[in-house]
C-alpha cells in the first residue's frame, strides 16, 4: 500500500505551512519504520520559495539507523495517509514523540547524533526551484525495520521549504 506524508499536519482549513531553512542542517521530516516492518520510498520532493537564484540548497533523503531526532511535532495517523485508497489501512510505522516528526517554523526537529547513515538521494537545488524524484522498476530506497527516514536541508540563506515522501509498506 502507498502512503504520503508532507512536512506538516494534514491540512484542513489552511494549506501546509512552509518551514524556514537555515545555514546549518535542518531536518524537515522524520518517519520511523515499525520495529518489525521496513518500508520503501517510492518518491520524494522539495520545493522552495526563494526569489533569487543563489547558492543551491543541499537536500538529503537519508536513513539514520536507530538514532533519530528527539523533538519536533509528532505526526498523528491522519498525517501519514493512504495515497491510493482513501479507505485503506493506516500506516503501521511508529508515531508519537521521538518517532515520526515534522518541523514547523517554531518547532524544529532536534537531530540526534546518528552513527549509521545511508543516503537515499542527495541533490543541490536552487532556492527558486523544486525537485521531485520517483523510483521505478523496483529500485526504491528501502528503510530498514526500526530505522528512521529523514529529509534534511542546508541552505546558504534561509528560504521556506515544503517536502513530501510517498512510501510503500
Amino acid at each position: 500500500m502507498l502512503y504520503a506524508a508532507w512536512n506538516g499536519a494534514m491540512p484542513a482549513t489552511a494549506a501546509i505551512v512552509p518551514v524556514t531553512t537555515g545555514t546549518s542542517i535542518k531536518t524537515l521530516m522524520q518517519l520511523k519504520a515499525n520495529a518489525n516492518a521496513s518500508f520503501k520510498v517510492k518518491s520524494w520532493g522539495m520545493s522552495f520559495d526563494g526569489i533569487t537564484a543563489a547558492t543551491p540548497i543541499r537536500c538529503e533523503l537519508v536513513e539514520t539507523g536507530t538514532i533519530g531526532g528527539t523533538s519536533g511535532v509528532a505526526y498523528v495517523a491522519a498525517d501519514i495517509y493512504p495515497y491510493e485508497n482513501a479507505a485503506g489501512e493506516a500506516w503501521i510505522g511508529q508515531l508519537g514523540a521521538g518517532n515520526s516528526l515534522y518541523s514547523t517554523g517554531a518547532t524544529a526537529i532536534t537531530s540526534g547524533t546518528p552513527t549509521a547513515v545511508r543516503i537515499g538521494d542527495y541533490q543541490l537545488v536552487a532556492p527558486t526551484n523544486q525537485y521531485l524524484y520517483d523510483w521505478v522498476l523496483s529500485n526504491e530506497f528501502q528503510v530498514q525495520a526500526g530505522h528512521f527516514l529523514q529529509v534534511r536541508v542546508t541552505a546558504a540563506a534561509a528560504v521556506n521549504a515544503i517536502c513530501f515522501v510517498k512510501i510503500e509498506q
